[in-house]
């Protein structure tokens, strides 16, 4: 994978700024355009910054939109390409049958419950660790869950960001 300098992500046009972040938040390339304003970035901090502003600045009900944009873990439905790489680091495109099956039911009572889909920031996890987690935070009020879900959604928009641009 090749990396930016934070100076040539400050001297991208917005078409291709949307280009190269448009994925950064899941479905949701309306905050790298939101992000794109906070251009030219001084340093790796303040383009990550950029974007965690963007995703401050939304209203309850599209904070919630983009919680619900989020992929369930180890579904095989469309999702963003950094998804797909996130979730195979951890080995949830390649389960045995009992993660699987508690992750799966895990996920559907996690929705039920919360109304949106249990989001970690998976790299660098193990699956125990992932199904750990959604055990953990399953019991917790919808409340709790949202702060965190989107504490999570940060992290993961952080470390992507990382992923493709150089300090």
């Amino acid at each position: 994978m090749s990396t930016w300098s934070v100076a040539e992500v400050s001297s991208l046009d917005r078409g291709a700024f949307l280009q190269a972040f448009g994925e950064v938040y899941e479905d949701s390339p309306q905050l790298a355009d939101a992000a794109f304003g906070s251009a030219p970035f001084a340093d790796l901090d303040a383009l990550v910054d950029g974007f965690h502003a963007a995703a401050h600045a939304l209203d309850d009900e599209a904070r919630l939109a983009l919680l619900r944009a989020h992929p369930q873990l180890g579904a095989r439905r469309p999702m963003a390409d950094a998804s797909i790489d996130e979730q195979r680091s951890v080995g949830l495109d390649r389960m045995d049958d009992d993660v699987a099956r508690r992750l799966a039911a895990g996920n559907a009572d996690y929705v039920e419950r919360h109304g949106f889909p249990f989001i970690i920031a998976v790299r660098g996890r193990t699956q125990a660790e992932v199904l750990d987690e959604l055990e953990r935070r399953l019991p917790r009020s919808t409340e709790e869950e949202a702060d965190e879900a989107f504490a999570q959604v940060q992290e993961i928009a952080a470390l992507r960001i990382r992923r493709l641009v150089s300090p």
